[in-house]
């Protein structure tokens, strides 16, 4: 039991001291921080708010911070700037795509969102959202497909062997050399019909006349033309079967 008191105390005051570095952190850089939204912002033209770069500013510092390693080559500031910089320049990147009047939609939004979570106690559905905002379902739905930003990235981070995309749609070598040995078994065992079954299976299927006008072709009813075909059939059916 004292050692899990022992374990617990310790464990609580390495989380104190870690949220009181991060204070700290945030409080040191915070300056940096809106200097460098400021610079992004007007350097860019996304629409994004100084406020949301500064909130993707204080995360990358927060990560530099963890994951910065003191070799003697640089000192932490400009290590944390250049991350700053980056992780703000990959956010107007991410929007770049979006309009002003969407962005400010998205941010209404997700303002309203807020409040309704702080009101209600948890995460507010999306009808209860859209009642808020005075919209039908089906228009708010709308609203939050259009607030997606289309994401840039390379083909060789994107490619993957599973993905349906990158699969090459061009026909099998086994796939070729099975079409072409069918084909030329049906194209021989045509060859042995009776002339007149060649002629209506020609007509029918490659000319694509009807019924009606190939019984004109060969002077014969369209019942007849019906049996000459349904005959040609069976009999290429039983020809290729043992192909197959």
């Amino acid at each position: 039991m004292q050692l899990v008191a022992f374990q617990t105390a310790f464990s609580d005051r390495i989380d104190k001291s870690e949220d009181t570095k991060l204070h700290s952190l945030i409080k040191d850089y915070d300056a940096l921080v809106r200097q460098i939204a400021r610079t992004v912002s007007y350097s860019v033209s996304a629409g994004v708010e100084i406020d949301d770069l500064v909130q993707v500013g204080i995360a990358a510092l927060i990560s530099a911070s963890r994951t910065f390693v003191d070799r003697g080559e640089a000192c932490f500031s400009t290590y944390a700037r250049t991350r700053i910089r980056g992780a703000m320049i990959d956010e107007t990147r991410k929007l770049s795509t979006l309009s002003r009047g969407v962005l400010r939609q998205r941010r209404e939004l997700n303002a309203l969102r807020n409040r309704l979570s702080s009101e209600l106690g948890r995460q507010p559905s999306n009808a209860e959202v859209a009642e808020a905002a005075g919209m039908s379902l089906t228009r708010y739905m709308q609203a939050i497909d259009m607030q997606q930003s289309v994401h840039i990235c390379s083909l060789d981070d994107s490619y993957a062997d599973n993905n349906p995309y990158f699969t090459d749609q061009s026909p099998q070598a086994d796939s070729c050399l099975e079409f072409k040995m069918s084909s030329e078994a049906l194209a021989e065992a045509i060859s042995t019909l009776p002339e007149r079954q060649r002629t209506v299976l020609q007509l029918y299927f490659v000319e694509e006349c009807g019924l009606a006008e190939i019984g004109e072709i060969l002077n014969v009813g369209e019942s007849r033309v019906c049996q000459i075909k349904k005959a040609a059939l069976i009999a290429l059916r039983c020809k290729v079967a043992g192909w197959a």
